[in-house]
């Protein structure tokens, strides 16, 4: 069963991405998106993960590493399939996203995230 969270820039609020799935469990940490397609407006946030792999993907995805606090530190774009991701100073989390979505959503290092739960009525597993 996966959870879902809202991912919002802080300390404004501005929303950034509606439904980030939260990989906060070792298990959760390990399939990462194994086994599934990464579509446009697929996100996945790994939660107490300073650094991640792209094993057995097809496509590249954009990683983005925060800090515990949330603050990015930095964005690796495009991280091609088959590789280690290199980690930041300080990681202690990391935020996937498809090629090119840190761009488009303005995610850039020193930006300051929160997630939330989502709004609503609970968002489908």
């Amino acid at each position: 069963m996966s959870r879902w969270v809202r991912l919002v820039e802080a300390p404004t609020g501005r929303l950034l991405h509606p439904r980030v799935r939260l990989a906060s469990t070792f298990w959760g940490r390990f399939w990462g998106w194994m086994g599934h397609e990464v579509g446009p407006s697929d996100a996945l946030l790994l939660l107490h993960t300073p650094a991640v792999h792209t094993m057995f993907m097809r496509v590249p995805i954009d990683v983005v590493m925060l800090d515990r606090a949330g603050r990015v530190l930095a964005v690796r774009q495009a991280a091609r399939p088959w590789r280690l991701v290199r980690s930041a100073a300080g990681a202690r989390h990391a935020l996937e996203l498809s090629p090119g979505a840190a761009e488009r959503l303005g995610i850039r290092p020193g930006l300051e995230l929160a997630w939330a739960e989502p709004a609503g009525p609970a968002s489908p597993s």
